[in-house]
């Protein structure tokens, strides 16, 4: 991404990655719904997530949470263009260097 002439990096694992799951005490790693369910319905079962009703209540927290951080870029980019579009600084004199 870049804004004002710099370029922004992040991680895709970022998006994916590291993902607690409050109730049952764990981080997993999110990529898509098969591999979600391969890599931990068993785990998840053994931690009490034993109805399709739980798991797709957890699914779609996942999924939230991983949509969270995919637009976390954005909405940051968006946020500071609106702070140099409105912000007005009270005191210009403050914001000039003495030598």
């Amino acid at each position: 991404m870049l804004m004002a002439g710099k370029t922004f990096y992040s991680c895709a694992c970022f998006v994916t990655d590291n993902i607690f799951l409050e109730d049952y005490k764990a981080h997993v790693r999110y990529q898509n719904e098969q591999q979600f369910k391969r890599d931990y319905e068993v785990f998840l079962g053994d931690k009490g997530c034993t109805t399709e009703q739980q798991f797709s209540s957890l699914l779609a927290k996942i999924q939230k949470e991983v949509e969270r951080r995919r637009l976390l870029n954005q909405q940051s980019i968006d946020r500071k263009k609106t702070i140099l579009k409105s912000y007005k600084p009270l005191h210009r004199d403050v914001y000039v260097l003495q030598v």
